[in-house]
């Protein structure tokens, strides 16, 4: 049933404000400009301008982003229809909100085949969480790959994943040694530390960054350990931290990726979009997942991993997302900030905003 369009746009943030995010800083903004359009922003203030590709993983947000709105708005009978403005972002503009384009919901009569399906989808967008826990061993079934490689397929990307024992094991220590290699990095560190929520009384408070629950650490260890990181080149200190973070990734036996366009805004973006898709198609069918994505971003590591798995990325393609999934217990959920903290406030009129939709 379509509900009151009244209520319509903060019912739409409660759900969607769950959207994953680098760092789970929620950049995204929307402003209302009628009952069902609203103009989709970038909060710059709340990127991750620290690494080169601060830039397209900006734009892959926005993706995931807006697929997630889509699933959320299905469930209440609206699609989506979007009118996208593809402009690069400039982490130095001096407006901080990053136009990304607007969007327009209408009202799509469902029978009770599609609204189920519909329904499904947003169980599994509510469910969904990145899972750094030890994973249980347990393989994919070869059915449900087939399906995601489908749907990555279908937006012109293509989903690859190995269970060959030696290169997750090389992939994983890859990960680990990221880390290590990125706090030597003064402005990644600096990034990271602005995020990190080092206790429950803490995350829960700012309702944003990374919790030392959800990355299955105790918040004590994590902030020794972050607040003297030269301590991480000591053999014993430095090994102790090694085991601590590679005991979270037991029972790791399949890895994936994503490949394809990912090289100007439009490519960014669909493949945040293909990502979503993957990972809720996933989550639908019980598959925990956690992206590692200082691979990709550091461009060392980047480099191994392609030679690892034996990559060639040619003519503005690349694998642009790798990460483990496979089965694990229920990992802790971040938390979000409220609805409103989403929604702009309306700015006076102004006949530039008012429904710049055109078919």
């Amino acid at each position: 049933m379509v509900m009151d369009a009244g209520a319509l746009w903060l019912d739409l943030v409660d759900d969607v404000r769950w959207y994953p995010s680098p760092h789970n800083s929620q950049p995204i903004k929307l402003r209302a400009i009628s009952d069902t359009a609203a103009v989709v922003y970038y909060d710059l203030d709340l990127g991750l301008p620290a690494e080169s590709f601060g830039i397209p993983f900006g734009h892959v947000c926005a993706g995931v982003f807006l697929e997630s709105l889509s699933v959320v708005a299905e469930a209440r009978g609206y699609r989506t229809v979007e009118f996208l403005e593809h402009s690069e972002m400039d982490f130095a503009a001096a407006d901080r909100l990053h136009r990304i384009g607007t969007v327009r919901l209408e009202p799509v009569p469902q029978d009770d085949e599609l609204q189920s399906a519909a329904q499904r989808r947003l169980a599994a967008f509510r469910s969904r969480r990145t899972s750094r826990r030890p994973y249980d061993s347990k393989l994919v079934d070869a059915e449900l790959l087939t399906s995601a490689y489908s749907i990555a397929a279908a937006q012109g990307y293509e989903f690859r994943s190995t269970t060959d024992a030696r290169i997750v094991s090389l992939l994983v220590q890859i990960n680990q040694k990221t880390l290590f290699s990125d706090l030597r990095n003064d402005a990644v560190y600096a990034e990271i530390m602005h995020w990190l929520r080092f206790s429950k009384d803490e995350a829960a408070a700012l309702a944003d960054g990374l919790s030392a629950e959800t990355m299955i650490m105790p918040g004590p260890v994590l902030r020794f350990a972050m607040r003297h990181r030269g301590l991480w080149s000591f053999p014993v200190i430095g090994g102790l931290i090694r085991a601590i973070y590679l005991r979270t990734m037991r029972g790791v036996r399949q890895l994936g990726w994503l490949e394809g366009p990912f090289d100007k805004p439009a490519d960014y973006l669909e493949a945040g979009r293909t990502f979503m898709r993957v990972w809720l198609f996933f989550s639908e069918n019980g598959v925990c997942l956690h992206p590692f994505g200082t691979v990709i971003t550091n461009p060392v590591s980047h480099s191994e991993f392609v030679r690892a798995a034996g990559l060639n990325e040619t003519a503005g393609r690349m694998a642009w997302m790798l990460f483990r999934f496979g089965y694990s217990a229920t990992p802790p959920a971040a938390h979000r900030r409220p609805a409103t903290s989403t929604l702009l406030s309306p700015l006076p009129e102004d006949t530039s905003l008012q429904e710049p939709l055109r078919e």
